[in-house]
């Protein structure tokens, strides 16, 4: 088995895997140019560190 390190300095085992957990809110508006808003909440169980995105962005047409 051979173990690949992409990053400079990346370690080995399950320490790179998160343990979050999250919600999150979607809002597709038809009328205007940008139809995407998005609104997500996560908080690290782990590293008890919470987080807050926001997203704009287009959908298919």
């Amino acid at each position: 088995r051979s173990d690949r390190a992409y990053l400079p300095g990346q370690g080995a085992g399950i320490d790179r895997w998160r343990n979050d957990v999250g919600a999150g809110l979607r809002i597709y508006l038809k009328n205007i140019v940008l139809p995407l808003l998005g609104l997500d909440i996560g908080y690290g169980i782990e590293g008890r560190d919470p987080k807050i995105y926001f997203e704009v962005g287009l959908t298919d047409f």
